[in-house]
């Protein structure tokens, strides 16, 4: 199951994430009925994929479209060479030891031998369904120090803190199990957005079979609910492209139907993997990757930034706010340069926003700092938009505060007047304890005053060279 509480909340206003990218899907199904005819099921495969990862569909479009996918899927020769797909990582973490109250829970030998195994076939299952476009990449850390809170199942707010080999950004996906016998169980397993050191999170109650399956299934399941929040809030696909696993097989009869011999929905969730996704869709399925599609391309976001932090704003104002960690005003990032005991380094927005606990840990009650540079070709009016969920942050350009926000459901706008050349952001956001990622987030976006990105700039880290190789074009 998912966990219902934990909702991403990006407001990017102005821009709408369906608005319709510039392709032209009547062109490409001439084109992959043209390849179809040819006899390359490959080509035709690509040409129908990119009518429904990358143009607006209805429900009965992607329907037939899947049927395609299933079709050609048969014809055409899956990629075996791992080193031309796509890596997610995985960290499985056990603990050894549970001991809660008066009950005491410790795995044996074969119990973890039994875990791995699923995971195993977990990652055989995605790289079959994924064509040979994605490999999952995990392993498993025994913990021995024993896990002595319990919250329903192994919460990432108990567990994170032990997760001590682990930084912050390493990996895609962290997996714990935890054996619950004797132990209060709100859920046989719970998966939560990039909450942990920004990864998505995974918790599962492991009744002592070791694993809960041994053949993946429940892995792939929860699994499934972690890539949906990850291309539906973070990539901005559109709804309804994967469907969401609790559904109980129903995706529409017409899309997929169980048969009537009983069978478990386990050859559903192949269905979801093999024909919900592209082959597109999987190869940037990594949150630590810029994802490319035209609904994020559209918002023209910057796509990375200098950081600075964590700031500990542990009982400060306003969960720190207010207190200056840097001279504000005054700040000159640069890569590698000391403010204090800090230093500026880069990271990459690895969806619409980039998830500050992918850079930095501990999470709760901390500030951070992030800058970037917007390159405009001539003075002229604009807005910035900043802001992420319910976070509090505040917005500097070019040394001037421009926006404060505390918390609240709008994450608000500033106009501004861009000067010819270089106009630097910074942005500071504040963690008031939640355990939430989307609370300690940012992002940037400057439009014009509808909400439409400016066509002319360039975003680039501070301290790059004007016109270098490295410095990233609009919304790339």
């Amino acid at each position: 199951m998912m966990n219902g509480a934990v909702v991403l909340g990006v407001c990017l206003l102005g821009v709408m994430a369906s608005a319709a990218p510039a392709i032209d899907a009547k062109a490409e199904r001439e084109a992959a009925v043209k390849a179809e005819q040819a006899g390359d099921p490959d080509a035709a495969l690509r040409h129908y994929e990119t009518i429904y990862d990358s143009t607006p569909t209805t429900p009965a479009e992607r329907v037939a479209l899947r049927r395609k996918f299933a079709e050609l899927h048969k014809k055409v020769k899956p990629n075996e060479d791992p080193a031309q797909a796509g890596v997610y990582k995985v960290k499985v973490y056990v603990f050894r030891t549970v001991a809660v109250g008066s009950v005491t829970n410790t795995y044996n030998e074969k119990q973890i031998k039994d875990v791995n195994t699923a995971n195993a076939a977990w990652a055989a299952e995605v790289w079959k369904a994924s064509l040979g476009t994605c490999r999952l990449v995990w392993q498993t850390v025994v913990i021995d120090k024993p896990l002595t809170r319990w919250g329903g199942f192994p919460h990432p707010a108990d567990c994170t803190p032990y997760f001590t080999d682990m930084k912050p950004g390493e990996v895609d996906h962290v997996i714990v199990y935890g054996l619950s016998r004797g132990l209060e169980c709100n859920c046989w397993a719970d998966t939560w957005g990039p909450c942990c050191k920004g990864a998505s999170y995974g918790g599962f109650n492991d009744g002592g079979d070791g694993g809960t399956c041994g053949d993946g299934e429940i892995q792939v399941h929860e699994w499934l609910h972690a890539i949906q929040m990850t291309m539906e809030w973070h990539h901005v696909y559109p709804d309804g492209l994967l469907i969401n696993p609790d559904n109980g097989a129903n995706c529409g009869a017409d899309c997929y139907r169980p048969k009537e011999d009983g069978e478990g929905l386990y050859n559903w969730y192949r269905h979801l993997m093999t024909t919900h996704l592209t082959r597109k869709m999987w190869k940037e399925l990594s949150l630590n990757r810029l994802p490319d599609n035209p609904w994020i391309n559209k918002l023209g976001l910057c796509p990375k930034f200098l950081v600075l932090g964590p700031f500990d704003a542990t009982n400060k104002t306003n969960s720190g706010l207010d207190v200056p960690f840097i001279d504000e005003a005054g700040a000159a990032p640069a890569a590698g340069k000391n403010a204090g005991d800090k230093v500026w380094r880069e990271a990459i927005r690895g969806g619409s926003f980039l998830d500050l606990s992918r850079c930095f840990y501990p999470v709760l009650q901390q500030g951070a700092y992030a800058a970037a540079l917007v390159q405009s070709p001539r003075e002229q009016p604009a807005q910035v938009h900043a802001g992420v969920g319910s976070a509090a942050y505040k917005v500097w350009h070019n040394g001037k505060l421009v926006l404060t926000h505390r918390n609240g459901d709008d994450p608000g706008n500033a106009n501004v007047t861009l000067s010819k050349g270089d106009n630097l952001f910074l942005i500071k956001v504040v963690n008031a304890g939640k355990w939430d990622w989307s609370d300690w987030g940012v992002t940037l976006q400057v439009t014009d005053a509808q909400g439409n990105p400016l066509p002319d700039i360039q975003y680039a880290l501070p301290g790059e060279k004007a016109g270098g190789a490295t410095r990233p074009k609009r919304g790339s």
